[in-house]
């Protein structure tokens, strides 16, 4: 347990489930990450400039993704964020939820209303990109163009989600996690890597409190992923396995815990 002025975190690290769960005394540390209110005010400012915005870069399936934005009159980037936050852009990505592909339709509820009743459509792009944007679309509709709530309700379901209520603290980090992955498709910093799994984390803003914290402090390439199995994962990227050995070796050596990627490769 590591005591500071005005907040206590506790660290435990269970590496048979691989989960880490960080405990803050004192939830709106600013420069640990973005309240609850920064979130919203985030995505009000992104909605009142959402139709000037381009994308930065060419991301994967860009045609597809520039033909359901214009069928659904959605934004681009918005559309690419989504994706990008939800399967980062993997075909075959399939969570323990029962939801499917690059935009992870859940099947066969969602899916079926979006007329796809072929599971195994959902594993082609194009029809995978469409139905996502149908879908997002749908939102935006029913929560009268509050882009907040509608992403929300895009990983909550639109149930859980009321047009002027309150919303579950969970759901407003996932919205702050879709925005990050927002600032890299408009920033064009996104660029395909390797990863090297270092921690699964129960909630998006324990993964980024920890990513701010060892990322500026070792200069250590990291990015958060939402796993298959609904928990926020922090990885080293890399180009090379001599990258990928330094990286992991610094931190290592700086935290006294080891990545949980290393647990899977096998010594040769």
């Amino acid at each position: 347990m590591v005591t500071k002025k005005l907040f206590v975190i506790t660290l435990v690290c269970i590496f048979s489930s691989h989960l880490v769960f960080i405990t803050v005394a004192d939830a709106k540390i600013k420069s640990q990450g973005m309240s609850k209110e920064e979130v919203i005010e985030n995505w009000q400012a992104f909605q009142a400039n959402q139709h000037s915005l381009k994308p930065g870069a060419h991301f994967p399936f860009m045609k597809i993704f520039e033909d359901a934005s214009k069928k659904y009159t959605i934004s681009l980037p918005l559309l690419i964020a989504v994706a990008m936050g939800e399967s980062d852009f993997q075909i075959r990505a399939k969570s323990d939820a029962g939801c499917h592909g690059i935009m992870q339709i859940k099947y066969p509820s969602t899916a079926n209303d979006l007329g796809v009743t072929d599971k195994e459509k959902l594993y082609d792009p194009e029809v995978n990109i469409h139905a996502g944007a149908a879908y997002l679309s749908q939102l935006i509709d029913k929560y009268e163009d509050d882009l907040f709530r509608a992403v929300v309700a895009y990983n909550y379901g639109p149930n859980a989600i009321s047009k002027k209520g309150s919303i579950p603290d969970g759901a407003t980090w996932y919205a702050g996690y879709i925005y990050e992955k927002l600032q890299v498709v408009l920033s064009g910093r996104y660029q395909k890597a390797n990863k090297l799994l270092v921690f699964e984390f129960s909630t998006y803003n324990q993964a980024k409190k920890y990513l701010i914290k060892w990322g500026d402090r070792l200069k250590i390439p990291f990015i958060i992923l939402k796993s298959s199995h609904y928990t926020y994962d922090l990885y080293i990227t890399h180009e090379t396995s001599e990258e990928r050995e330094k990286f992991a070796a610094l931190f290592q050596e700086s935290t006294g815990l080891s990545p949980l990627g290393l647990e899977t490769i096998k010594p040769l």
